[in-house]
């Protein structure tokens, strides 16, 4: 258990608590990055997903999430004895394309997008790493990636469709 708690404090060493990081792409387009480093419970993401969705103050946005974990890996030793070690995976903006993006307009969106976070949880229990002795066993980091939805944009999308259709 000490490696394990090793393994997670390292894991944590040198990121704030919470941060926010502003972004602009190739097209122009503005994001934010933020991460939250201690998340504990499902209660933690959920909260942290609300705040996301409060901090945009109810108007429309596009979110991706992404997820630190520890996993943990079984070796054989020369004597055949099993030794278990402990890894984590820091929540990257590349690899964020793993989860589905949802545009957030309202409340119901974001219940809708917990929900498949949760999913996306319950999905990762069952993967297996690189190696069939490698497994996730904890979330501590949490990155949420929110893309800023002018109204107007949204609005002229939205006519243009209904305009084609």
């Amino acid at each position: 258990m000490e490696q394990f708690i090793d393994t997670v404090d390292s894991a944590r060493t040198g990121f704030n608590r919470e941060r926010t990081v502003n972004q602009r792409d190739e097209q122009g387009q503005l994001s934010q990055l933020h991460y939250n480093n201690v998340i504990q419970s499902l209660a933690d993401i959920q909260m942290f997903v609300n705040e996301i969705y409060e901090s945009q103050h109810h108007q429309a946005f596009k979110i991706q999430f992404n997820f630190g974990v520890i996993y943990e890996e079984y070796r054989h030793d020369q004597n055949d004895q099993v030794q278990v070690d402990y890894g984590y995976i820091l929540p990257r903006d590349t690899r964020i394309q793993e989860h589905s993006p949802k545009v957030i307009q309202n409340q119901d969106d974001i219940e809708e997008y917990q929900q498949y976070i949760k999913a996306e949880i319950i999905n990762m229990q069952n993967f297996t790493l690189d190696s069939t002795r490698q497994r996730y066993i904890a979330i501590y980091f949490m990155l949420i990636k929110t893309y800023n939805l002018q109204p107007q944009i949204v609005g002229a999308n939205m006519k243009e469709l209904i305009d084609f259709h």
